[in-house]
């Protein structure tokens, strides 16, 4: 080991209820003997705390002071820890100090407790805790400490932990290192290039798992082709029924066009009559809107001007409305000035009230309490009564300036209330007028246009032309009937799309096949690939198998009687992380507390070798244990013994049993 920690005394003050103590160490074995509540375990937490601020359970908020008999802190008393230490062949004194914190405040004959704080020396030194924890840690990791000087911090700690710190011990068993061992899995690391096995296992598994969702289906799929596929016909036949029905519809059409091109004629002439029908009846339209607009132009007028009024009439109606909220808010707003008037004249009659007197007190020293002189009193008192005299003056100075103010905003509120009854006297004047009036009362009635309009010379004669048109076309000749030839027609194209769709199933079938073809080629190829990559799979099984097996051999080297199984086996025959100690093939959880603690010294051992520190190991209850594990570091058993009521220190030769 590179270096050597020894603890070599530790000084106690007022630490956890031990008042005052002084334990000196042997640098192999040191055995701290006493019934419960002797202390043993407080010599533990204080050399913890003094390096960490922690106890020997690792917990920062522990507490440090000493009790009274009401489980009370005694107050005012230091906290103290000291210890020299020799690392590497020198010595390190350390010490440090939790004090109380009692100040006076201002005005305050008594001191009130503020709180706490931390003292620390390091050679005798002092620093601050950040620069004390700086240069402990140049001791010793915090973490590194733990775990070489207490037999049960490091099964202590989560699984992971413990994986993770012996691996870090071990070192890590690389694919070369397996390769070297097992030739036969040269084509698998070749396939790694650059990526870790979990990688190309999940890739592996995300390739399988693309072609398996791609071709669970095509089974389904071919099966649905095949029952999708129509039963074979009689193609040829189908063919010439095609033909067959083509020919027939030929001559049809021909017969159709013979019976449409005589009435082609007839059609031409009812267009023309068409036409001019269409025309007259624009020409009538025309000229009923003309005359219609002509004789309903006055009714027009007339309503435009009562449907004004009427609007004018709500519009005034809302205006009042308005003008009378605002005229009561007026009225308000000048009763409210009224009142601030005679208030303020009020005012002016109690300052003018007013009289000046003088309290005789007023006249006597403050200091000696003795009468002033006559000349003293006489001038205090015409200051006095001029000063009162000049308050008087400026009150009703300012009184006067506040009422001309309020005056105006009286004479103002009054004019804008006078201007407010004028305009609603102007809008009661607008309202009647408007409702005594002609164009508001009388709405007028709409004017039957019917009889002029039907009287006009225009109208009668474009309404006669109307109706000889209509006449002329109703007299022409009708379509010809080829509703005989048209059901012919429907009947031959039934037979013939009939046919077209049953010669379709022959594309279908054909269609059908070659995908049938293409899916068993795919679902065939897609399976060879699923075999290459669960070969694949199974070689990375194999190859992560036997590289668990070398991580725990080298893992297990490290270590004299424990062993440690870091993977556990699954059901499905898969690999799981795990990390459990055992000795002689039994669980750390099942081992006696002897075994513990050999289990846990043969770790230490093991970790100080590998990390070149070795450190005092505290061996608590060390009375359960008959023979130690030989171990490099210092050690300090921590025995139970009813028969000592007080800490007894004890320095055997040797600490191997």
């Amino acid at each position: 080991m590179n270096k050597r920690i020894i603890l070599k005394r530790i000084s106690l003050l007022n630490f956890k209820g031990v008042r005052n103590l002084e334990v000196s160490f042997s640098p192999e074995l040191t055995v701290l003997r006493g019934a419960n509540g002797t202390g043993k375990t407080t010599v533990f937490d204080a050399f913890t705390w003094l390096l960490f601020g922690k106890d020997s359970h690792d917990r920062k908020d522990f507490n440090v002071k000493t009790l009274d008999n009401d489980n009370k802190p005694i107050e005012r008393i230091p906290h103290e820890v000291s210890a020299c230490i020799g690392v590497g062949g020198e010595d390190v004194t350390l010490k440090k100090c939790y004090n109380e914190n009692w100040v006076k405040k201002r005005g305050s004959a008594v001191e009130t407790f503020n709180g706490h704080s931390v003292e620390c020396y390091y050679n005798d030194v002092p620093c601050s805790v950040t620069e004390y924890a700086r240069k402990v840690a140049e001791i010793c990791d915090e973490q590194v400490f733990k775990l070489i000087t207490s037999p049960m911090y490091f099964t202590a700690q989560k699984k992971d932990f413990q994986r993770a710190m012996l691996f870090r011990l071990a070192g890590d068993v690389t694919a070369d290192d397996v390769l070297a061992r097992h030739p036969e899995f040269s084509d698998l690391v070749a396939m790694l290039s650059g990526k870790t096995l979990e990688e190309l296992k999940k890739e592996v598994a995300c390739k399988k798992r693309k072609i398996k969702d791609a071709t669970d289906t095509i089974p389904a799929r071919i099966d649905e082709r095949k029952r999708d596929m129509p039963e074979e016909q009689d193609w040829a036949r189908l063919e010439a029924d095609i033909r067959q029905g083509e020919e027939e519809l030929a001559a049809i059409e021909e017969q159709l066009a013979d019976r449409s091109k005589a009435y082609e004629e007839v059609t031409k002439r009812k267009q023309e009559t068409a036409r001019q029908l269409s025309e007259a009846r624009s020409k009538l339209s025309a000229r009923e809107y003309e005359m219609k607009d002509d004789l309903l132009s006055d009714y027009h007028r007339v309503r435009r001007e009562h449907e004004a009024t009427v609007s004018r009439l709500s519009q005034l109606t809302n205006e009042r409305h308005y003008k009378k909220i605002s005229l009561q808010r007026a009225e308000k707003e000048l009763e409210d000035l009224r009142a601030k008037r005679e208030g303020l004249l009020s005012d002016w009659r109690s300052i003018k009230a007013e009289t000046f007197s003088v309290d005789e007190n007023s006249f006597v020293c403050p200091t000696c309490h003795r009468p002033l002189d006559a000349d003293d009193i006489e001038a205090k008192r015409a200051k006095m009564e001029a000063d009162f005299n000049a308050n008087i003056s400026r009150k009703l100075e300012h009184n006067k300036v506040c009422g001309m103010e309020a005056k105006a905003a009286i004479e103002a509120k009054q004019a804008e209330i006078d201007t407010i009854r004028n305009d609603i006297f102007k809008i009661d004047e607008e309202t009647e007028r408007i409702r005594s009036g002609k164009a508001y009362n009388e709405e007028p009635a709409v004017p039957d246009v019917a009889p002029a309009i039907n009287a006009d010379k225009t109208v009668i004669e474009l309404r006669n032309k109307i109706t000889d048109l209509q006449n002329q076309l109703d007299e022409e000749a009708k379509a010809p009937d080829t509703s005989d030839l048209k059901a012919q027609k429907q009947i031959i194209d039934g037979r013939i799309n009939a046919a077209k769709v049953s010669l379709a199933d022959r594309d279908r079938i054909s269609a059908n096949r070659r995908r049938i073809a293409e899916l068993e080629r795919e679902y065939s190829e897609s399976q060879a690939q699923l075999a290459e990559l669960e070969g694949v799979e199974y070689s990375i099984q194999q190859f992560g198998k036997a590289r668990m097996e070398q991580v725990e051999s080298r893992i297990n080297g490290m270590f004299s009687i424990v062993r440690f199984k870091v993977f556990g086996q699954q059901i499905n025959g898969g690999e799981i992380e795990t990390c459990e100690a055992t000795v002689g093939g039994v669980p750390y959880s099942d081992l006696n507390s002897a075994a513990k603690v050999n289990a846990g010294l043969d770790i230490i051992n093991a970790i100080s070798r590998e990390v070149g520190v070795s450190a005092p190991v505290f061996i608590d209850n060390a009375e359960s244990v008959s023979e130690l594990l030989p171990i490099g570091s210092q050690c300090v058993r921590l025995v139970v013994d009813s028969r000592c009521p007080a800490l007894e220190t004890e320095y055997p030769e040797t600490h191997n049993n």
